[in-house]
């Protein structure tokens, strides 16, 4: 049985009012926006385990993106079958492709920014955005809040990692989240443009009573 699931990265554009002009946010999304995942030809490999009830699961899995659509190329080191085809499709038709460009809708709302002890530019976003964090259909944006670690090459300001955590405990369905921590990592390619390298992700929660949780492990390589 699949205990708990909880989205990787399944930011979409946002609307509503403008936020508070930041210049150093505004460059960063503006880069963003430029980097189109039609642009994008890469290979994901994920390592998933979840456990609860006395149970325990682990899958990994290796798909492409092209730049048009995906293509499921391993299931736990072995040929797909029909059954796992089919749910690669569905869960790629209800997810966007992941990648730098989601940073543009994640920043575009209300934001802080601050300096830390080791003098890194961090810009905090209190509350995500109306429709930025999507799972199974429920909008879970309000109930989660990030950090963006910034860094500059070149003169141009790009996030080098992005830390999402849950703001409070809230429900999804049957389940009820209990805490929730995702740290994305990005690199600059060959042409000093930001990629998104890997997630890590550790989701607690329970359901109907019974305590559960899922880490995963995704790596990219680009073509």
């Amino acid at each position: 049985m699949r205990f708990f699931m909880m989205p990787v990265a399944l930011f979409i554009a946002a609307a509503g009012a403008a936020p508070v002009p930041d210049p150093l946010r505004d460059r960063i999304i503006a880069s963003a926006q430029t980097l189109s995942p039609a642009s994008l030809a890469f290979e994901r490999t994920s390592h998933v385990v979840e456990a609860g009830g006395g149970t325990r699961s682990e899958t990994r899995r290796v798909d492409r993106w092209d730049g048009r659509g995906w293509s499921l190329v391993s299931v736990n080191g072995k040929p797909p079958t029909s059954t796992d085809i089919r749910t690669q499709a569905r869960q790629a038709n209800e997810q966007p492709v992941p990648g730098y460009h989601r940073l543009a809708a994640l920043l575009s709302g209300t934001t802080e920014r601050r300096v830390d002890a080791e003098g890194r530019t961090i810009i905090s976003v209190p509350q995500l955005p109306p429709g930025t964090v999507m799972s199974k259909g429920n909008d879970i944006s309000s109930h989660l809040k990030a950090e963006a670690y910034v860094t500059t090459s070149n003169g141009q300001p790009w996030v080098q990692q992005l830390r999402m955590t849950a703001r409070d405990s809230f429900k999804m369905g049957w389940i009820k989240v209990l805490t929730f921590d995702q740290v994305s990592v990005y690199r600059l390619d060959q042409s000093g443009k930001p990629r998104l390298a890997s997630q890590s992700a550790d989701s607690q929660g329970t359901l109907l009573g019974i305590s559960g949780g899922q880490k995963s492990e995704i790596t990219y390589a680009y073509r």
